[in-house]
């Protein structure tokens, strides 16, 4: 329901139809707040948090704070993920660079929800930076998903299936993409990632910036600091890294 679709549209209606620094902007990042959460967490939790939101509302209020100060994870992506225009710009700046290199992503595949690999493959397929292969290694034993990446083979050519004759786990799968791989650098992806669309544009941007470098290490997002972790026994809420160190990458 709340695919990536839905979020390139709500993009799209925020670049074209509301004012900067309006009311009307506030409350489309409200509601983008709110579809994220729904996506990511459901029902249940996204309630329970726009309760909190509206209660610490209310004593800020009668304290005298005038409004919340609140700061969610979710606000910062709002406020520093590229806009419509940005990615727009990125696509015609991704031919200026130098140093255009091929990226092979690297994806073993093993019975996935069938939705949730098409995200992960479209998600590749937005990219601004457009030199790329997608080798999908699929080793599994479900129709639907050799369905589903064929599909998508067949319609974008930078996309590569490697259908394997048994599962031999995720390393060798991946070892057997990379076998078959064309590309200067290797990015690994598994079968139920996301990536934003500017990320192979930034990791570019940094190679031809500092073309010296043989490994580009980004974090990742797990989960967002507005969940509480004790609703939810085990999640991990450790979206900001310290930078890049053998003692604590994870």
């Amino acid at each position: 329901m709340f695919n990536s679709e839905m979020f390139d549209l709500l993009r799209a209606v925020r670049f074209y139809l509301i004012p900067v620094n309006s009311r009307q902007e506030k409350v489309y990042h409200a509601f983008r707040v709110m579809l994220l959460s729904l996506r990511l967490y459901g029902l249940r939790i996204t309630a329970r948090q726009i309760i909190l939101i509206t209660r610490n509302q209310l004593r800020d209020k009668r304290e005298g704070h005038g409004q919340a100060l609140i700061y969610s994870y979710l606000d910062w992506i709002n406020q520093t993920e590229p806009s419509l225009r940005d990615l727009t710009q990125q696509r015609s700046l991704a031919g200026d660079f130098n140093f255009k290199p091929l990226i092979s992503i690297l994806t073993p595949v093993y019975n996935p929800d069938p939705q949730v690999l098409r995200e992960t493959i479209q998600a590749v397929k937005q990219q601004t930076y457009p030199v790329w292969e997608l080798i999908l290694a699929n080793a599994s034993t479900h129709q639907e998903v050799r369905e589903v990446i064929d599909h998508f083979a067949n319609n974008e050519k930078r996309i590569r299936p490697l259908h394997l004759e048994r599962n031999w786990g995720i390393a060798e799968n991946t070892n057997q993409a990379l076998k078959i791989s064309l590309g200067e650098f290797i990015l690994l992806m598994d079968h139920d990632d996301l990536i934003s669309p500017n990320t192979l544009f930034e990791v570019v941007k940094e190679l031809n910036e500092k073309p010296q470098s043989d490994l580009i290490y980004y974090d990742e997002d797990k989960s967002l600091l507005m969940v509480d972790p004790d609703e939810i026994p085990g999640l991990n809420l450790q979206p900001f890294r310290p930078i890049y160190s053998f003692r604590t990458i994870t």
